[in-house]
């Protein structure tokens, strides 16, 4: 099992896309891995996670193949991650090789509602049978691609908003983008599994400073509490790779300090975590 991040940033990306302050000038002059693209990730190559706007940038920036993607989990409806129009060039008569059959979408039942009035505005552009919505129930796993994917309920200001469980070729995977703290009834399923997760992907929005109660986002010090707390529980082991992620350029800043990725690095070292970046692959 394989995680690919398209894109690490937040709403705005790195640098933000109107914004001329010191952070963001700084970002476009020193380039690499200081370019962040808004957050999707790509599950071995064909289950997508989320649809960000820049999708098609990521695509060409990190020569990654969207062709055999098959499926998509939408975590939330905002539009840095709903950017579902993009998926109209998966269609046949824009992409005619290789054809997998319609493309499945999944999501919450408040993600559908989304969907629903987004695919009355398309019109026949999407036509029946190109495209198909499921709605996952939270805390009951669905097999999607060979997969087994159990949505979670979020902490965060979208209807529906979720994280996911995924398992495939006997390896877990927790992605927890947008959210807030863990709900006490996410924790009580995590607790309840039979083995640890391998891999932990958290929202990181505030990055070195801490995210207010109910922002429905974290940091990085929030994320360590998440990992000490699910390595004392078991739900994660030493071997748990723990990934910080969907980091805002305008967040991180702290006591007059930029904190750019090799900052990050430094940072997130001592708290047992790693800082995304686009491009950035996982094998377990």
């Amino acid at each position: 099992m394989k995680i690919t991040y398209l894109g690490t940033a937040a709403s705005e990306g790195w640098p933000a896309e109107f914004c001329e302050c010191a952070i963001c000038r700084a970002a476009m002059k020193r380039g690499g891995r200081d370019l962040r693209l808004r957050s999707c990730a790509l599950i071995d190559d064909d289950l997508l996670i989320d649809v960000s706007p820049d999708i098609y940038a990521a695509r060409v920036k990190l020569d990654v193949s969207l062709a055999h993607v098959r499926a998509v989990l939408i975590t939330h409806s905002h539009a840095d991650h709903f950017a579902i129009q993009q998926l109209g060039w998966a269609m046949p008569n824009f992409a005619p090789v290789p054809k997998h059959g319609p493309l499945l979408i999944a999501g919450s039942e408040g993600t559908y509602e989304t969907y629903r009035q987004l695919y009355a505005a398309w019109g026949s552009r999407f036509t029946e049978g190109m495209m198909n919505f499921e709605v996952l129930k939270p805390f009951q796993p669905a097999d999607i691609l060979g997969a087994r994917v159990t949505l979670l309920p979020a902490e965060h200001g979208a209807k529906g908003a979720s994280v996911y469980l995924i398992e495939r070729d006997g390896k877990r995977v927790a992605y927890m983008h947008d959210t807030g703290v863990v709900l006490p009834e996410v924790w009580d399923y995590f607790k309840a599994l039979d083995r640890p997760l391998d891999l932990v992907s958290l929202d990181a929005v505030c990055g070195p400073n801490r995210a207010g109660e109910h922002s429905g986002h974290m940091s990085f010090e929030q994320d360590a509490e998440i990992r000490m707390e699910m390595l004392r529980t078991g739900v994660a082991n030493e071997q748990t790779q723990f990934i910080s992620n969907h980091i805002c350029i305008h967040s991180c800043k702290k006591d007059g300090k930029f904190y750019f990725h090799e900052d990050m690095e430094i940072f997130c070292k001592p708290l047992g975590l790693t800082p995304s970046y686009d491009g950035m692959a996982v094998t377990l």
